[in-house]
């Protein structure tokens, strides 16, 4: 089985995966989540916003390399969790999903986790709008499709 978790930076998502993946072992199966932040291209690679590399494009990520290892994952594991800001952005992702999670946050919540995070230090407002609006063009489930919809506040 494959399940996609997908939803804008800091909606919960890597959260949601670790759940489901302790929820599957207590049924005694073998589970596994992938990151893909694990699959970012090279950074010379990347495209660049202003100063900054740009990880909010499907650009940023080696989405060819990144099937590969899910195909592998899936003949050692019953299910495979991938989560991701840009999940859904690639069809060929998207269409082996057996399930597809998308976790859902308004736009006053994520700018409020977002400046909380110091992980990359002080971000300036343009480049927190950038990763609203790459949210919007990219990291969206496709429509028509069956999707879970959580929440994340």
């Amino acid at each position: 089985m494959l399940i996609l978790i997908g939803g804008c930076s800091r909606s919960g998502k890597s959260s949601w995966a670790q759940k489901l993946v302790w929820q599957y072992r207590l049924e005694n199966k073998t589970a596994v989540v992938l990151c893909q932040d694990d699959f970012v291209r090279h950074i010379a690679e990347v495209p660049k916003i202003r100063d900054r590399t740009d990880w909010e494009t499907p650009h940023s990520i080696d989405f060819e390399r990144f099937i590969t290892i899910i195909k592998v994952y899936q003949t050692c594991f019953d299910v495979v969790i991938v989560e991701g800001h840009l999940v859904f952005a690639n069809e060929k992702l998207t269409q082996m999903a057996d399930e597809k999670i998308f976790m859902d946050i308004s736009e006053a919540t994520f700018r409020q986790r977002r400046a909380a995070e110091t992980r990359w230090g002080s971000e300036p407002a343009w480049f927190i709008d950038h990763v609203w609006e790459s949210f919007l063009a990219f990291g969206q489930p496709p429509a028509g499709q069956d999707i879970t919809y959580i929440s994340g506040q």
